[in-house]
């Protein structure tokens, strides 16, 4: 097993920010890998549930290809070309299950078999899912998606018929749940990428016979629509659908009108727009992801600022909602670009992106919300003082008139401590009491 101490592996940034009207999502910022080592380029990192992050790389020494796998401080080499099994891995994020399983697709040297298939790994022995050189009948792979249970999807080419040309499709494990020998003649391009839930649902983005477009769900033998151009888009071109536990997808798309725009639906369901830019967005990147509780991580631009850098977003409010913006400090620098993958947040709410930063280094990095603390300033002034005690006092507190609320603002209260820390919680009988004796010293402090 091969592991590289990161290079400036872990740089945390607590970025906590006041906005106009409160306080705005606020994340802790992990360097997991930079260009300051031996890394030149970096594709999109994708996430687990436990915050493992998976990502393609090229050294700059050796000009190689290497999937690295980063937890806990470290960065594992699961695969690289470097070694005498694969020749290259055309495509930019693999993919990773709940255990911490990469998969990812490779091209193989001539003495390893030649040929294309998906493997996995997490460091130590390679294993083979699946290589074109196999009696299934598939000729190529594109990039796997993995769900957390290991239910593995991909667009490819494979032969119903030996002697027939290879029909294009897209695959749940090894069987064609959708192929241009039916209704699709294509699906998406070079830059699209499908999704897969651990119910096998598959979301994707595909052209008809009849040249519509659209991003369609492939589950239990069946093929729905979510979107399509009969409808207000004009096209998914580049789009690459994210899909979470309950079947919701998420989908970037242009609009008839003119526009666009990342938007929401689930087979059998009406589809909704989840933020356009009709309003402060100028523009956004064609991938969004979203997690099991429906929230959605995208990459934009700002009217109010057209030329240069973007933002990741979790919201419409690019304020409230903001997770990080050209400009913002970032790892020693500032922020200038961010870009993600359709697998890049996890159910915590973490965020893999890859970045560039002013001084010109990129990289892969990580976001973390931070879980809000209790407070004793319940009536949200921003400082904690007499006022909240009466608040608590006449019973506007969270747990009004509780001991808990009364002991948190006393630990918090800015005037300093009123009793020893020592002194137990007391007892409902005894409240009032304590209470007047606070009010007491609480005006002493204030006068």
């Amino acid at each position: 097993m091969s592991y590289i101490r990161s290079v400036t592996f872990i740089s945390v940034v607590c970025c906590l920010a006041l906005a106009a009207g409160g306080a705005r999502a606020a994340y802790t910022f992990t360097n997991i890998a930079d260009t300051s080592g031996p890394i030149f380029s970096f594709g999109e990192p994708a996430i687990n549930a436990e915050g493992k992050v998976t990502f393609r790389a090229d050294l700059d020494t050796t000009f190689s290809d290497v999937i690295y796998l980063a937890h806990d401080g470290l960065i594992t080499t699961v695969a690289s070309n470097i070694s005498s099994q694969f020749h290259s891995f055309p495509f930019q994020t693999p993919g990773i299950d709940s255990d911490g399983k990469v998969y990812f697709a490779a091209n193989r040297t001539g003495p390893a078999g030649g040929g294309n298939g998906i493997f996995s790994g997490s460091g130590g022995a390679i294993d083979t899912y699946a290589v074109s050189s196999s009696p299934t009948g598939i000729t190529s792979f594109g990039r796997p998606s993995i769900s957390p249970n290991g239910q593995l999807a991909f667009r490819g080419s494979h032969v119903a018929v030996p002697g027939e040309p290879a029909d294009l499709g897209v695959f749940l494990g090894l069987t064609p749940v959708a192929s241009s020998s039916g209704p699709f003649q294509n699906f998406g391009n070079g830059n699209s990428e499908i999704a897969v839930n651990d119910s096998g649902v598959v979301a994707f983005t595909g052209s008809l016979d009849s040249e519509v477009s659209g991003v369609f769900v492939a589950s239990g033998g069946s093929v729905a629509t979510i979107a399509d151009t009969t409808g207000q888009f004009s096209n998914f071109v580049h789009s690459s659908p994210s899909l979470n536990a309950a079947g919701t997808v998420v989908f970037h798309a242009s609009l008839d009108v003119g526009g666009e725009g990342i938007f929401m639906g689930s087979a059998g369901g009406s589809t909704s727009t989840f933020i356009d830019n009709s309003g402060p967005f100028s523009s956004f990147s064609q991938v969004a992801s979203i997690n099991s509780s429906g929230a959605v991580a995208f990459a934009a631009r700002l009217d109010a600022v057209p030329i240069g850098g973007n933002g990741l977003f979790i919201g419409p409010d690019p304020v409230a909602d903001k997770i990080i913006f050209s400009g913002d400090p970032l790892f020693g620098s500032t922020a200038r670009f961010h870009f993600i993958s359709n697998v890049a947040m996890n159910d915590a709410g973490q965020i893999a992106f890859r970045y560039t930063l002013a001084n010109d280094v990129s990289g892969i990095a990580m976001a973390t919300p931070l879980i809000d603390s209790p407070s004793g300033d319940f009536d949200n002034d921003g400082d904690i003082d007499g006022r909240d005690f009466l608040l608590w006092q006449r019973g506007g507190s969270p747990d009004p008139f509780s001991a808990g609320d009364l002991a948190l603002w006393q630990a918090q209260y800015n005037g300093g401590p009123l009793v020893a820390e020592s002194v137990a919680v007391p007892e409902p009988s005894a409240l009032a009491f304590l209470a007047f004796a606070f009010l007491f010293s609480v005006r002493r402090h204030e006068h």
